[in-house]
């Protein structure tokens, strides 16, 4: 059952996996690992937790090793990308079987009977409106019954409202009804860090 768990979750196939243990703690990324850590342990209050930050700084390595770390603890976990998602849906949405009928609702399903939600980089690129609406009830719904949800972003809160819609952005930055938690990473990126010195 936990191999079937881990496949179905659909985390990043990194080698070796990312975890708690191998996270490169620079400056700035104290607080969004402390946060990103207690989250995967469950010593939430928040149902949704928000990293931002820019490219490269270590955002998908937290949220590999939260659904890793949920894994463990026998929680369901789903991982996407956020166009690859909405890719996805599209993509079922124009398919049909023998009957003529679409698969999109069963994949819809799979991310939304999530028992925690992973989601990476939304917004990235803009969304057409039915792509938006689509992902605003996947997270609508995860608000609504106070299930875990996560996200990594490089956006702001408005550029999230420009490329999501303000309904969607509204929910995932809701710090104001205790919905959600955002941890910032002020770390520069690992992967150009070099650059700069």
């Amino acid at each position: 059952r936990h191999l079937a768990m881990i496949k179905a979750a659909n985390l990043p196939n990194s080698v070796p996996p990312c975890t708690f243990d191998n996270f490169n703690q620079v400056p700035g990324t104290e607080a969004a690992f402390l946060m990103a850590k207690a989250y995967a342990e469950d010593q939430h209050y928040r149902p949704i937790l928000t990293l931002t930050g820019v490219p490269g700084c270590g955002k998908t390595h937290l949220l590999e090793a939260i659904g890793r770390r949920a894994l463990e603890r026998g929680v369901g976990v789903r991982y996407a990308v956020g166009a690859s998602l909405l890719d996805e849906l599209r993509a079922s949405y124009d398919k049909k079987d023998d009957d003529g009928d679409s698969p999109f609702q069963a994949v819809f399903d799979r991310y939304d009977h999530a028992e925690l939600l992973i989601l990476d980089d939304p917004g990235a690129e803009k969304a057409s409106a039915w792509a938006m609406e689509k992902l605003f009830t996947l997270v609508n719904n995860r608000c609504k019954d106070r299930r875990p949800l996560v996200v990594a972003t490089n956006l702001s809160f408005q550029a999230m409202r420009d490329h999501l819609g303000p309904r969607t952005a509204d929910r995932i930055w809701d710090s104001g009804s205790g919905l959600a938690a955002t941890a910032t990473i002020t770390a520069q990126s690992y992967r150009t860090a070099q650059l700069g010195r």
